[in-house]
């Protein structure tokens, strides 16, 4: 039992690991959409004319930084030799929750 909890806290622990670095990407190009419409519009004035672009590139850098060992990390925890299995359930537990149902 203590290793199929190991195993299933790696698994949420390498998607947390994926799942925040791709909402940084994915806020990276989501900034740099916004602020260049804004710029064309004319309602804002920033400092130089590529602000949005390095804004966006910097977001993305960001999140794809901590991504590339994301994978590495967890390969070593869920290589075990055997298949996890469920615990047996006891006949006398079978036919009392098949009467009760």
């Amino acid at each position: 039992m203590a290793v199929a909890r190991t195993v299933l806290a790696a698994d949420r622990a390498l998607l947390a690991r994926v799942r925040t670095p791709l909402t940084l990407i994915g806020f990276g190009f989501t900034i740099h959409k916004i602020l260049s419409t804004i710029q064309k519009a004319g309602g804002v004035t920033l400092l130089r004319a590529q602000t949005p672009r390095y804004i966006g590139i910097f977001m993305i850098l960001v999140g794809i930084v901590p991504l590339a060992p994301s994978g590495t990390r967890s390969s070593s925890v869920g290589n075990t030799s055997e298949p996890l299995r469920r615990p047996a359930i006891p006949a006398a537990a079978c036919s009392r929750i098949a009467v009760l149902w």
